[in-house]
């Protein structure tokens, strides 16, 4: 049962929530587990970088995670939390987006590698996204619906506030790479000015058909020569008060909130970024 597994992943137990295990989960706790989700699972690059992928099944998307302990691309740690959803009754199913977003300047672009889960509750379609680097919304989101606005701000988005910033997702007219579009405004600490919504992910609400499009996702990182998850392993995690970030050459912490100073110092050697990968990340190198 992967409850069980993933529970104990996640350090997750009734006694945080009077919840039963017996139970299926309810909507109203995806939120935390979505938290302590990232909290706990990082989201990694080694087996890209090690050549040592293997095929995106259910099965090998279960060893990985929750026996072996590792972490992931999207399309593991989205894909175990869409199995963790449907063996819990919800109605979901998976869908595939395209990466468009400035960084630094320079315009990253990659069509249809991203995986994500929709998630329909109570009539209405959420995305469900535990799979990327950064950006996470840490709850599900509402997606918009022509004529169909939000009861909370007569609105036709809801804008959910995370430890990252704001985020939500709106309709679009303006991109042939799908009907949706993600954006987030990175720190929900920024003045009026600064907030400036910034595209992230274009999506339609089309289902992924098989394990195939999955592998498809892997293959095109594996092989996209400007893709920064090729050019350097790297591993990352949320905790409760920012984000590590661990390269073979530096180990960051950024902080949630602004008072903090971002911290980056380097790897002395192997055996200390090893040390790191286990101490932050609970990952033995053996593992890999």
């Amino acid at each position: 049962m992967i409850k069980n597994l993933l529970f104990s992943r996640i350090n997750y137990s009734p006694s945080m929530d009077d919840f039963n295990l017996e139970q299926n989960v309810r909507f109203e706790e995806l939120p935390k587990i979505m938290k302590l989700f990232n909290q706990s699972i990082p989201f990694e690059n080694l087996d890209v970088m090690s050549n040592t992928t293997r095929e995106i099944t259910r099965e090998n998307v279960i060893d990985k995670i929750l026996i072996q302990k590792t972490g992931g691309m999207c399309y593991h740690l989205n894909s175990l939390m869409y199995y963790f959803l449907q063996e819990q009754g919800f109605n979901c199913y998976q869908i595939s987006s395209s990466v468009d977003i400035m960084i630094k300047g320079v315009r990253v672009e990659l069509d249809n590698v991203h995986i994500s889960t929709i998630l329909l509750y109570q009539g209405r379609k959420y995305l469900v996204d535990v799979g990327t680097l950064v950006y996470l919304s840490q709850a599900p989101v509402l997606i918009p619906e022509c004529g169909i606005t939000n009861d909370a701000t007569s609105t036709p988005y809801a804008v959910i506030d995370s430890d990252f910033g704001l985020s939500r997702i709106r309709e679009t007219y303006e991109s042939h790479k799908g009907s949706h579009v993600f954006e987030f405004i990175k720190n929900s600490k920024n003045t009026k000015e600064e907030q400036i919504w910034k595209s992230f992910l274009y999506f339609s609400l089309d289902p992924v058909m098989d394990e195939c499009q999955l592998n498809q996702a892997q293959e095109i990182i594996k092989n996209h020569k400007q893709c920064a998850y090729t050019k350097a392993p790297v591993i990352s995690k949320t905790f409760k008060d920012g984000i590590y970030t661990l390269t073979p050459y530096t180990f960051t912490t950024n902080f949630f909130s602004k008072d903090c100073k971002k911290s980056k110092i380097p790897i002395v050697d192997m055996i200390d970024y090893n040390k790191k990968l286990l101490k932050y990340f609970s990952i033995n190198q053996n593992n890999l």
